[in-house]
């Protein structure tokens, strides 16, 4: 009876988790469309329903597999933003599930397991709420990572096995985070191996490696990509893209990406000094390790922002990298210097939350309490560091959570502060969530432009190629996207003029037109990421005509000579 009391137990706290982590993720789902990003993800899970295979009939510097999820959602839920909150809100439940699955096989107490789960929830997807390859990448490797440890922990190859699925599909969703990932684990594997002094599940691993390459060139082989084609697509434009970023970087550029994550870079003090004790007293490896492991999380966090400028992603580190100090604390609950780290820390995520007039009050007498608590009890050694790092957490999580999911502000875009209103404006498959424009356009202006465009497309009975940062018109006429592209952004999905990628892409572009007797060109006048003229494409000039489209005035429209486009040398 007593068994069978605990098993409901676990099964009813698991559920709870799954609910919570999905809830949370689906309300702010809704609370807002950002068309620039949102978007890319919308069509492409459309285009590959149609038949679309990325990097044979478009451009793409990220991976497949998000793309392809979306569409057995669309399959599902129909094509719609349903499908896609329903998405990242599972992926958001997966991920809380499997780290409580982790936190409790270190034995950790289920209110503090509950705790850590909550602020991973509120954390890790919803400051977006839609899947985007950067969430979904993070998610699935931070997975791998976790099963990877927990495998070589407890010994057991069936989540090493496991980690490097996940990895995999990590990988084939966008290369760096599972690239910065991939480091940490193969320190683990090398650590462990040193430590038991014999190399640890080598035939699984190799195995299991072996599996996700025949996988990826099965993909490859089936869909008759060439292979030259996805290694310059998906490696080489990445790495040319990435290392132009890194030379505009300097010092007060960092300075300022470390103001966005500091939160996780105060950590590195308490840290350090764990670090200078466990050498002193000569502690056993286990926390040695998980210092490195709480280190490297925290650079990796601090480089990815440098990187890509999407810290929104990177909160989710917060209560894993807190996770790995609280295990180290177990050796040190009495460090003076620590307890007054903590409370300085403490202090300090207090009064930034002062900012937040609903929390005022509350904060106010929680951190009240706390000191009179501490005061009274210092002699009996209740407010050890390992309970003043929970509040931390708790503190800098709901900090995180007011500045970028509850204000809707990501990929430094404060939508709480931008103009919205009900999607159903635009189109019923946006009913019941925020509509928010990028160009700070009112209501009436975006709807009307929007609508004009649509009406004008109606009327092409011809194939068309569309240049716009709202990837979604092709979608909602159920038309087939003939773009060679995965979105319009120049330098960035694609090579520019000036790359040295630039003639192989047109010829693609080139080939595509012909193949697909594409008989238009419209560019958006809106568009704010293409920045090229139809003239920067050598085999267009002298071989298209700039229509007059009435009173439509923001979109140029482009009828193409086919016959001339074929004899462009």
């Amino acid at each position: 009876m007593r068994l069978n009391q605990n098993i409901l137990s676990k099964i009813t706290i698991y559920i709870f988790i799954f609910f919570f982590s999905f809830s949370v993720n689906y309300y702010y789902g809704f609370l807002g469309i950002t068309p620039l990003d949102d978007f890319l993800n919308y069509n492409c899970g459309f285009r590959i329903l149609n038949g679309d295979i990325p990097f044979k009939d478009y451009y793409s510097i990220t991976g497949f597999f998000l793309c392809k999820l979306q569409s057995i959602f669309y399959l599902i839920f129909g094509i719609n933003w349903t499908a896609l909150v329903v998405h990242a809100s599972i992926f958001n439940s997966i991920l809380c599930l499997l780290f409580y699955f982790f936190l409790k096989k270190f034995d950790l107490p289920n209110i503090l397991s509950f705790i850590f789960c909550l602020s991973l929830a509120i954390l890790a997807y919803p400051n977006n709420g839609v899947p985007g390859v950067d969430h979904h990448s993070w998610i699935l490797s931070l997975s791998s990572f976790l099963l990877f440890y927990l495998g070589i922990v407890k010994n057991n190859k069936i989540y090493l096995i496991c980690s490097t699925l996940f990895l995999f599909c990590a990988f084939i969703i966008k290369q760096v985070p599972p690239a910065y990932f991939l480091i940490l684990i193969l320190f683990l594997y090398f650590k462990f191996s040193l430590i038991n002094k014999k190399i640890l599940f080598f035939n699984e691993l190799f195995l299991s490696i072996l599996f996700c390459l025949l996988i990826l060139f099965i993909f490859i082989k089936i869909n008759t990509i060439e292979l030259n084609i996805f290694w310059e697509q998906y490696f080489i434009l990445p790495l040319n893209l990435g290392s132009e970023r890194f030379e505009k970087i300097d010092l007060s550029f960092i300075f300022e990406k470390i103001s966005n994550i500091y939160f996780l870079i105060f950590l590195i003090f308490p840290f350090l000094v764990n670090f200078f004790e466990t050498i002193k007293n000569n502690k056993d490896e286990n926390s040695i390790i998980n210092i490195l492991i709480g280190f490297f999380l925290i650079l990796m966090s601090l480089f990815y922002e440098i990187h890509t400028n999407n810290s929104a992603m990177t909160f989710m580190i917060l209560p894993i990298t807190i996770f790995f100090l609280f295990q180290v604390q177990k050796f040190y609950n009495e460090n003076k210097l620590l307890k007054w780290i903590y409370f300085i820390l403490i202090f300090y995520s207090w009064f930034r939350l002062m900012q937040f007039e609903i929390f005022s009050s509350l904060l106010n007498i929680i951190i009240l309490i706390i000191f009179i608590t501490f005061m009274y009890f210092k002699k009996k050694k209740i407010i050890t560091n390992q309970n003043l790092l929970i509040i931390y957490l708790i503190f800098s999580s709901i900090y995180y959570f007011q500045t970028s999911v509850d204000t809707r502000k990501y990929k430094d875009i404060n939508i709480s502060n931008k103009i919205s209103f009900d999607g159903s404006k635009i189109n019923k498959k946006f009913q019941n969530v925020k509509w928010i424009t990028n160009y700070n356009s009112l209501e009436t202006e975006e709807v009307q432009n929007f609508n004009l465009k649509l009406d004008y497309l109606k009327t092409l009975k011809a194939n068309y190629i569309m240049v716009t940062d709202y990837q979604i018109y092709t979608s909602i006429l159920n038309h087939h996207d003939y773009s060679p592209v995965k979105y319009w952004h120049t330098n960035v999905s694609y090579p520019g003029k000036d790359s040295i990628f630039r003639n192989k892409f047109e010829n693609f572009f080139k080939e595509k037109i012909l193949r697909n007797e594409i008989k238009y060109i419209l560019i958006d006048d809106k568009a704010s990421l293409f920045e090229e003229t139809i003239d920067d494409y050598s085999f267009l000039l002298n071989c298209y005509d700039n229509l007059e489209n009435g009173n439509h005035k923001i979109l140029n429209v482009y009828q193409l000579d086919l016959q001339c486009i074929k004899q462009h040398k």
